[in-house]
């Protein structure tokens, strides 16, 4: 159990260092507002998409809010690289 919470912490650690560098590239003179800003919107983020998540799946069932979240995830991954390669 232990090994499985110390890789489960590396992850969390390389995704929000690689996010927070991503947003500070945005605002590079203002470190600390990036990440602040990041850190907020991540939060109020994940907190209403469990909401909607737990009222959809409620509604339609669990498999078509995956079918639903999958295809958001892989818009938002499009985007991304879209965004990236616009700069």
């Amino acid at each position: 159990m232990y090994a499985i919470q110390i890789f489960s912490a590396a992850a969390i650690s390389i995704k929000n260092g690689i996010a927070i560098t991503y947003f500070q590239n945005f605002v590079p003179n203002m470190p600390g507002t990036a990440t602040t800003l990041y850190m907020n919107t991540s939060k109020i983020g994940q907190t209403l998409a469990f909401l909607i998540f737990g009222f959809a799946s409620e509604w339609f069932g669990y498999r078509d809010v995956y079918l639903v979240c999958s295809l958001f995830a892989g818009i938002a991954i499009v985007l991304l690289f879209a965004v990236g390669r616009r700069k």
